[in-house]
């Protein structure tokens, strides 16, 4: 028999059980690596695109925590515009479904779920918004998104009703997040003033995203801006600062139990209030239109200034409405242009309303001329190639006082006149009183009108500008100049802004802005005027804006209409009626005008009336009292 060695194994002996267990441990091992990259494999190929989807909508997401919009007061305290709570109904078409609750055996007699939602959807939000049930069911079958909106700024009470329906119906995946929407209790009126907000995207800085730049962005939420009137001009603080949200959350869209957030909550937007009357304002609106549709005009402005702030008690203009067709009662004759106002954006030659600052001029610079001093005035004044003529006949040459020129309003007298002073004194004179310059109101779109320099004018326009012909003005610089004079000389700065309520600060800085005044003539010199503009009233070309019981001063005028060539155009005329209540504690100064009216009468007969009308109103509502005595 053959021998071994020591350590050696003869035949038929098992195999050693530590060799055994080494294959083992190298099978496990090999078999270990195999798993492992198969399943990175798996997870970088195969799952990638999935988990990819996952983690955008499984992870910490930072949504804009938009701040509430101030709410904009008149003087009195009435809401104008202010910002309600609403909800923005949305769903994840992933998650539409009946709820656990909903057993199998059941589930096999109900219908399609996401049919169910979209009828529920439709029955209570169709007829408000304008949708059928075919757009909501579009919407719960919606692939390749998360995030699908049903109705932002939805009403409060009828978002609940739907979400209570869905919850009756034992339905899920539909979500609701907290809003609000701009509302104007006053409706139409005051809204040119007011103005506009637009829905625009705002990224988590609360910066406006541009319309092509948003496509493909998921950082941006939706918020109201200004795009109008004292909306867009006070954006900034009525917007406030929007915070962040920064909170985990599932697929659906819906916040992790126990997950982390971190809140920087929005600074909500400044309270407003405004100068404006929402009650003179309203009547404001009702004389105008009713004037404009008297005369059938192309339109018409009113401006109500206080002069002894610069304060804008009502602001309006109306338009004629070029979109209505014939037939077509449900549209209305005349329309307001939300955001824009006449008297701030529109430049236009004021006419006779002008006289009076030339007469400012002459009486300030030449200390021989009073009101009494006399010109003899013919029926027909040839300027170089041009002839100056009066709007009324008057028989042949007249011997007229300076207050009878400004009385009956005549051109040719106040041209005579203005030839007592330099073309320099006239011009430093309207400079003086704002003509051509910016009037630094607070209102968006705001024109400077057309000044040109003396050494600019010709001889037939340096006698043309003297009665409003050859230079352009807007109704917020005849407003201002003539409540210079209503104060004695001094002219403040016209604005809607009064205070902002919560911010005492930020009102203090405004108020010093707009209480800027300026000094465009001596007191002796606004009184002069004022005596000359009490008889336009009472035996001049203004008798239409005399109120009984009252002292009315002011000013007519009617103006010719250049067209787009520069030439006057045949029959069209702005007329206009400027002044305020003497010798009262009122400092409402009020312009009118009214463009192209149908009718051969001035400035006195078409727009006073309207004065009349609006001053008396506001004479009573504030109790106007006589300074007298």
């Amino acid at each position: 028999m053959a021998g071994r060695g020591e350590n050696g194994r003869g035949r038929g002996q098992a195999p050693d059980k530590g060799f055994n267990r080494e294959l083992v441990i190298l099978g496990i091992f090999a078999l270990a690596v195999v798993a492992i990259f198969g399943g990175l494999f798996k997870l970088c190929v195969i799952d990638a695109p999935w988990l990819k989807e996952r983690a955008e909508y499984q992870a910490v997401k930072t949504t804009v925590d938009v701040a509430k919009r101030g709410t904009i007061y008149d003087r009195n305290g009435e809401v104008i515009a202010s910002s309600i709570e609403s909800t923005t109904i949305n769903l994840n078409p992933k998650d539409i479904d009946y709820t656990a609750a909903v057993t199998d055996a059941e589930r096999a007699g109900l219908e399609e779920p996401q049919a169910a939602v979209a009828k529920i959807l439709e029955q209570y939000l169709g007829k408000e918004y304008g949708k059928k049930y075919k757009d909501y069911y579009e919407m719960t079958t919606r692939q390749g998104t998360a995030y699908v909106v049903v109705q932002r700024r939805c009403d409060k009470e009828l978002a609940k009703s739907v979400k209570e329906a869905l919850k009756e119906a034992r339905l899920q995946g539909v979500y609701y997040e907290a809003d609000s929407t701009r509302v104007y209790p006053n409706g139409q009126t005051g809204s040119q003033v007011i103005g506009t907000v637009g829905l625009k995207m705002l990224d988590q800085d609360g910066n406006i995203v541009p319309d092509d730049q948003i496509t493909g962005r998921t950082d941006l939420s939706e918020a109201y801006r200004g795009t109008s009137g004292l909306e867009l001009q006070y954006d900034t603080l009525l917007a406030g600062v929007n915070g962040s949200i920064q909170q985990e959350k599932s697929d659906s869209g819906i916040p992790v139990a126990g997950g982390s957030i971190v809140v920087n909550k929005a600074q909500d937007g400044e309270d407003m209030i405004c100068s404006i009357d929402i009650k003179l304002q309203q009547k404001a609106e009702k004389s105008l239109q009713k004037a404009i549709a008297k005369y059938k005009a192309k339109g018409g402005s009113v401006t109500v200034m206080d002069a002894s702030t610069g304060e804008i008690y009502a602001a309006c203009s109306l338009t004629k409405n070029t979109e209505k067709k014939k037939g077509d009662d449900d549209e209305p004759d005349y329309v307001y242009d939300a955001g824009k106002l006449w008297s701030v954006a529109d430049s236009y030659e004021p006419g006779s309303t002008y006289k009076v600052l030339t007469a400012a001029s002459v009486l300030a610079n030449n200390s021989k001329v009073k009101t009494s001093t006399v010109f003899t005035v013919p029926e027909k004044l040839k300027v170089y190639d041009h002839t100056v003529t009066d709007s009324h006949e008057r028989p042949g040459t007249e011997r007229m006082s300076l207050d009878r020129i400004i009385t009956e309003s005549s051109n040719i007298g106040t041209v005579l006149a203005s030839r007592k002073v330099s073309l320099s004194d006239l011009y430093k004179t309207y400079r003086k009183f704002g003509i051509g310059q910016s009037t630094g109101v607070d209102f968006p779109g705001a024109a400077q009108g057309i000044l040109e320099e003396p050494k600019d004018w010709d001889g037939v326009q340096a006698a043309n500008i003297t009665f409003g012909q050859g230079v352009a003005v807007t109704g917020m610089q005849m407003v201002r100049a003539y409540g210079a004079i209503e104060q004695g000389g001094t002219m403040h700065v016209p604005h809607f802004l009064v205070s902002l309520p919560n911010n005492a600060e930020k009102s203090a800085e405004y108020a010093e802005k707009n209480g800027t005044t300026k000094k465009a003539a001596s007191k002796k010199v606004c009184d002069q005027l004022t005596g000359m503009m009490r008889n336009v009233v009472t035996k001049g070309t203004g008798k239409a804006a005399a109120i009984k019981g009252l002292k009315v001063v002011g000013k007519t005028g009617t103006a010719e209409v250049a067209g787009s060539t520069g030439a006057y155009i045949e029959g069209a005329y702005i007329v206009s009626f400027c002044g305020w209540l003497d010798d009262t504690d009122c400092d409402l100064v009020c312009l009118v005008t009214i463009e192209r009216p149908k009718t051969d009468e001035g400035g006195g007969p078409v727009c006073g009336p309207v004065f009349a009308d609006i001053m008396s109103f506001a004479a009573n509502r504030y109790q106007v009292g006589s300074t007298e005595g």
